[in-house]
């Protein structure tokens, strides 16, 4: 199984520029039937995986149905800023598929091949209808000052949540922060805290997430709590976060600190890719609801 590895849990749409709209009720009674339709469609998908994963039991034991990340309400459409990062040979599809199978195997989970990789710049977050284009027009102003720039990826070696808490990545950070990503993450901030959003989290890792699973329930044979680290952290990583957490049915060292023989495993995996993940970033992509709009930063000199 594959999926778009979006942290809300949403999945991700085509992208397509888009230069924005009148803001008409037409086009919002339009954009509302179409998100209840997603819902449905969603809906359906879930109760269809949730049937094929217990086919699957007994090669991936724990295996559950996705969960919608984001709740669904009337009038609030689904936002979400990001970096794309494209695959046109197919090698990040590759190094996905290779780590979800590692996964697997390692932490006895259904692992899930990302299909989609890309850098989040924002937490999940929503708006109003009318909001879209001021936010749209507001971020699109201040990418304009940012110059393009380059970011690159090591191996996949950081185990993070959603806020949701309802599932777990795979991810591989940057091998480096430009200044120019700096600026771009304060540009989105400010923006979000303008419409009274969420800033983007404390410890600023830049990633691409490989690869994910469902975050089990508590009580089941293998489950692993993500949720009570005793530093409060809202950012919960393998590498940076070393204090105890509890309340884990399962040795929770062989999902949140990885193993030096599973990082080799995954090394090895990532190396003939990493160079694949490499983008040169020369514009971002903001989805809200069913819309996606493309907002270049401005070329280097």
């Amino acid at each position: 199984a594959r999926s778009s590895c979006v942290g809300s849990g949403a999945a991700m749409s085509g992208l397509v520029p888009y230069a924005g709209s009148s803001g008409s009720e037409d086009d919002e009674e339009r954009l509302q039937e179409e998100e209840e339709e997603e819902v449905a469609q969603a809906t359906k998908e879930r109760d269809e995986e949730s049937q094929g994963d217990a086919k699957r039991k007994s090669v991936n034991p724990v295996a559950l149905p996705r969960v919608r990340g984001f709740p669904h309400e009337r009038g609030n459409w689904p936002l979400f800023v990001f970096i794309q990062i494209s695959d046109p040979n197919g090698d990040v599809h590759d190094l996905s598929e290779a780590v979800a199978g590692i996964v697997s195997e390692e932490f006895e989970v259904f692992g899930e091949a990302c299909n989609e990789c890309h850098v989040s710049l924002s937490r999940p977050a929503a708006l109003t209808y009318p909001q879209i284009d001021p936010f749209v027009q507001s971020l699109r102003f201040k990418c304009q000052t940012i110059p393009q720039f380059a970011l690159s990826f090591s191996a996949p070696s950081h185990v993070l949540t959603n806020d949701g808490r309802t599932r777990c990545f795979l991810s591989a950070p940057t091998t480096a922060v430009p200044h120019q990503a700096m600026q771009l993450l304060d540009a989105v901030d400010s923006v979000m805290h303008q419409f009274g959003k969420p800033a983007y989290y404390r410890k600023r890792l830049l990633h691409t997430s490989i690869c994910s699973w469902v975050q089990q329930q508590a009580g089941t044979e293998h489950s692993f709590d993500v949720t009570t680290c005793s530093c409060k952290s809202d950012l919960v990583t393998s590498s940076t976060c070393t204090c105890t957490r509890v309340g884990s049915k399962r040795d929770v060292s062989s999902i949140k600190h990885l193993t030096q023989q599973t990082q080799q495993r995954l090394a090895t995996a990532a190396r003939p890719y990493l160079e694949a993940l490499t983008t040169t970033v020369k514009q971002i992509h903001v989805t809200a609801g069913n819309k996606t709009f493309t907002l270049d930063l401005r070329p280097s000199s």
